[in-house]
């Protein structure tokens, strides 16, 4: 079985590339008031993260992302599409 895994947007942080799990290219940065709308090339991955008003990434720039530290990943069985429900051992 294929899985997938996901993060919901407002769940991710940016920061610097070097260091982060996910490096993307800046594709759009959209502000929304109180919050600003950021989507990023992550390989053949579109990746968007939810962000402060004030973040500063600007379009072609390396952006690295993260899961916050409470974020809760989102598994998926890649065939269907389905989202794979955690079982306690």
């Amino acid at each position: 079985m294929r899985v997938a895994v996901g993060v919901r947007p407002e769940d991710m942080v940016a920061g610097s590339a070097q260091s982060a799990m996910l490096r993307g290219i800046v594709r759009t940065v959209e502000f929304l008031g109180s919050r600003s709308l950021l989507r990023a090339d992550v390989g053949p991955v579109l990746a968007t993260a939810l962000l402060p008003p004030d973040c500063s990434f600007a379009v072609g720039e390396m952006v690295g992302l993260d899961p916050s530290n409470e974020a809760p990943l989102h598994w998926f069985d890649v065939a269907s599409g389905y989202r794979i429900e955690p079982t306690n051992p």
